[in-house]
């Protein structure tokens, strides 16, 4: 889900840079943003910038304005950056007289989700890959994706700051990076999606990899997911991992996906009473040791759009709503499914661990997720290919063989 093609809306957004100078932008991809500097009504220079790629300076030369400008769209914080000097033509005296309208310094102008991100400390991804017999799967983007969950507002996708508001209110901001795979789209990306596809044992279903990341200067003691920061031997905490499941689907997920935000929060309330949680034992994959879990009966709403007279539709929630859906797969009505955003009850197997550096501490899931009613097969064919991707690829992730655990 991180660099995406295809058509977006793209409304300009006007920032106002003081003394008649004014900043239009908009992003015509999830990775590209034209900006328009004016004076008044008149246009003074026009350009673009790409994610991670700094735009310039650009010189600035015109009758009326002079200067120079820099923007910086950051690849992994999402800070959409500008230095700039700009001086305005007095009108009228002679000899020409410039005065400074624009002395910026600092490069902070606005920040956008989804941003890249990392896992095991690496921007290159490496997708958990189905083995035969459920039928072709694949990534559902084409890196790692990294929403930021706090209370700041963000452009392109706002969905951080509700889910930090909603599912997240007692907690220090965190970041979420997510390699996310699911059943592959008919004719994608114009046709159905099985994830989208109630018929389907690929329906409302991913597997992959997150990493969640918790800074210490933000106030985190303890690694997301863990009660404490004691190594191997850490007990799982079980509610934070229902509230991630909670969130990805709803609402990174979902939610972006155009599932209107009142369906969301109806599945969003989290009750550890009415869900089965095991820590059933610690595993060797690679030259490290895991935590493997299971949980069960956590119930999230779909993407599913009925397309019965008077069923509830899909919104645009964000600009990234069409490529959420070409990227998942389009809707799938079915006949036998008259309402829309039918819940699903879901299960799963994770591999779980965590590292800590001055900074603060990254929690590694992977792992599969179904429904509760689908084949236990289906479910251990996602943690074969998770565990596959630990071996060829995160060999060194998880704890230490040299460190202490709880049996």
């Amino acid at each position: 889900m991180t660099l995406y093609s295809g058509a977006m809306p793209a409304p300009s957004h006007t920032i106002d840079l003081g003394l008649g100078v004014y900043l239009d932008y908009s992003f015509v991809g999830r990775t590209e943003l034209d900006y328009d500097v004016r004076w008044e009504s008149t246009e003074v220079v026009q350009g673009s910038i790409s994610l991670g790629q700094p735009s310039g300076p650009v010189s600035v030369a015109s009758d009326l304005v002079r200067g120079q400008l820099q923007f910086t769209l950051d690849g992994l914080t999402g800070v959409l950056g500008l230095v700039a000097t700009l001086e305005v033509r007095e009108p009228g005296v002679q000899p020409p007289v410039w005065k400074t309208v624009v002395n910026r310094t600092d490069p902070d102008l606005a920040s956008i989700d989804p941003t890249n991100g990392e896992v095991a400390g690496s921007q290159a991804w490496h997708p958990p890959v189905m083995p035969a017999g459920f039928g072709p799967s694949g990534p559902s983007g084409d890196g790692v994706t990294r929403f930021h969950i706090s209370d700041e507002v963000r452009l392109l996708a706002d969905v951080g700051r509700i889910v930090k508001q909603r599912m997240f209110p007692d907690t220090p901001p965190l970041t979420l990076n997510i390699v996310a795979c699911c059943g592959a789209p008919t004719g994608a990306p114009t046709g159905p999606g099985v994830y989208a596809d109630p018929e389907s044992v690929w329906f409302n279903v991913f597997f992959g990899a997150y990493q969640m990341d918790c800074s210490k200067a933000d106030g985190w003691t303890r690694p997301f997911g863990y009660e404490s920061a004691a190594g191997a031997a850490s007990v799982v905490r079980g509610e934070d991992l229902a509230r991630v499941g909670k969130s990805d689907w709803n609402w990174f997920s979902n939610y972006l996906y155009g599932v209107p935000e009142e369906v969301c929060v109806r599945y969003s309330n989290v009750d550890m009473s009415a869900i089965t949680f095991t820590p059933t034992a610690t595993v060797q994959y690679g030259s490290s040791r895991w935590h493997l879990l299971t949980m069960s009966g956590v119930e999230v709403a779909s993407a599913y759009q009925s397309d019965a007279a008077g069923a509830e539709r899909l919104v645009e929630n964000s600009l990234l709503t069409p490529t959420w859906q070409s990227s998942f797969g389009l809707p799938c009505p079915r006949p036998n499914f008259a309402t829309s955003f039918i819940p699903t009850v879901l299960r799963s197997t994770l591999l779980m661990s965590y590292s800590e550096d001055a900074e603060g501490y990254h929690t590694l899931m992977f792992g599969g997720t179904s429904s509760v009613d689908a084949p236990s097969a289906f479910l251990q064919a996602q943690v074969q290919a998770a565990v596959q991707a630990i071996e060829v690829y995160y060999p060194s992730a998880g704890f230490s063989l040299a460190a202490s655990w709880r049996p």
